[in-house]
C-alpha cells in the first residue's frame, strides 16, 4: 500500500513533501494533526462495539477539528432477507473468480464469526460515538458501506497539516495504519 502511495505522490509531483509511515495508530509521531483519514475494511474486525468506538476515537484524536474520515466496512442487517440475497450474490461473484466452493464456505462462516457485520446505521452510530459528527453514506456496493464524517470539535482541538491515513484489513493488525504525510509548504 505504501509503495502505491509513493508512486502516486511521485506522479502527482508531491513526493518531496511526503513522509510515509507504517505502524500502529498509536505509533504515529505526536506532530501536527491530519486533515483526513481513511479506514477501509478494518473496523469490521473489531467485534466489541466499545473497542470499535475506541478505535475511531483514536483516529479522531489524530485529526484536526475539521478533519474528515472516509470509512468503509462490511455493513448489513444480517437478520434481514436482503442480507441473504446480498451474501448469495457476493458468494456467486467469488465463485466466478475461480475461488473454490470450500474457500467460499470458509469465508461465509468467517463472516458469521470473525467479522462484525452490523447494520449501516449501527456502524455510523459507533463512528459517531468515537468522536465524529454526522456520518454520511457516500457509496454502497453489496455489503460494503462507505461513510464520510467530520471530527467533532469536542474530540479534536489542534491546528493544520495535510495527510492521509490508510489501513490494513486484518483482525490482529486492525490498528496498523500506513500513512502519507504531505507538508503544506
Amino acid at each position: 500500500m505504501l509503495d502505491v502511495c509513493r508512486q502516486r505522490a511521485e506522479k502527482e509531483g508531491v513526493a518531496s513533501r511526503c513522509v510515509f509511515h507504517e505502524g500502529y495508530l498509536n505509533s504515529l509521531p505526536d506532530i501536527e494533526p491530519y486533515d483526513a483519514a481513511t479506514c477501509f475494511l478494518v473496523s469490521q474486525f473489531i467485534l466489541e462495539e466499545s473497542e470499535r468506538a475506541k478505535f475511531f476515537s483514536e483516529i479522531a484524536k489524530k485529526l484536526k477539528p475539521s478533519g474528515v474520515l472516509a470509512s468503509a466496512d462490511l455493513a448489513s442487517d444480517i437478520e434481514s432477507p436482503e442480507y441473504d440475497v446480498l451474501l448469495h450474490a457476493w458468494m456467486s461473484m467469488m465463485s466466478a473468480a475461480d475461488i473454490s466452493l470450500e474457500a467460499i464456505e470458509r469465508m461465509r462462516n468467517a463472516y458469521a464469526i470473525d467479522v462484525g457485520v452490523l447494520p449501516p446505521a449501527k456502524v455510523a452510530s459507533i463512528i459517531e460515538s468515537g468522536g465524529f459528527e454526522l456520518p454520511v453514506q457516500f457509496f454502497s456496493s453489496g455489503v460494503d458501506s462507505c461513510l464520510a464524517v467530520k471530527t467533532s470539535t469536542e474530540q479534536c482541538r489542534s491546528k493544520c497539516a495535510v495527510a492521509t491515513l490508510g489501513a490494513k484489513a486484518h483482525a490482529e493488525t486492525h490498528r496498523t495504519l500506513p500513512t502519507l504525510r504531505v507538508h503544506s509548504s
